[in-house]
């Protein structure tokens, strides 16, 4: 028996499709975290130790500028919230002029009153692009981040993308389904709610067969 479609059933069709949309979009997001965490404890935690760890055995130094202009973000810990400042500085190599950026929670002051003008950064002679202030302290928050990357929380960010990966198929398969029989009539699962539970009142099976 044919199933009469209703005017309803295409909206009511789009709104699940929605769902499974939004559904599948939040899965993405945390396969994209779960990603970013394996890279970081396999390799994007041990590179930056061993890029700090470069400049401080074969760097040199120099005195960097800080300029005036800096950038205030406030991240939320708890009840509180915490401060960090993003500062540009400038140093010379050769007569060219090299620019980057730092982040740090100690505020700086601005001019005239600024404790600290210049800072000392860190440079590879053969591309001083690779730099970085406070080289010493970078190297040790770096080399406390790689320790305290454990076995075990790797293998869980490992599962977590095995298993997001398997509910991004899975939904990528519903809502092709549903894309498919968009145009298809909603099944009426009341009517054969209504139609199972008539049969199983009967007594005499007989005339089902």
């Amino acid at each position: 028996m044919n199933q009469k479609k209703s005017s309803a059933d295409p909206l009511i069709k789009v709104i699940f499709l929605l769902k499974n949309l939004g559904f599948l979009f939040v899965l993405l997001l945390l396969f994209a975290v779960c990603c970013n965490n394996t890279y970081d404890r396999i390799y994007g935690d041990s590179h930056y130790k061993n890029k700090i760890e470069n400049l401080l055995k074969n760097g040199k130094t120099v005195l960097a500028q800080l300029d005036n202009e800096y950038v205030t973000t406030q991240n939320k810990s708890g009840n509180y919230y915490k401060s960090s400042y993003e500062f540009k500085y400038s140093f010379k190599i050769n007569d060219k002029v090299y620019n980057d950026t730092f982040t740090t929670e100690e505020f700086i002051p601005k001019d005239p009153n600024r404790l600290i003008k210049y800072l000392t950064v860190h440079y590879l002679p053969e591309d001083p692009d690779v730099n970085q202030i406070d080289a010493e302290v970078e190297y040790d928050y770096a080399k406390e981040k790689v320790d305290e990357h454990g076995i075990g929380m790797l293998l869980l960010n490992i599962f977590g993308l095995f298993i997001t990966f398997i509910l991004i198929l899975y939904m990528i398969i519903v809502i092709r389904d549903k894309i498919k029989n968009i145009d298809q009539p909603i099944e009426n699962t009341y009517q054969k709610a209504q139609f199972y539970n008539e049969v199983n009142q009967k007594t005499d099976y007989s005339n089902l067969r």
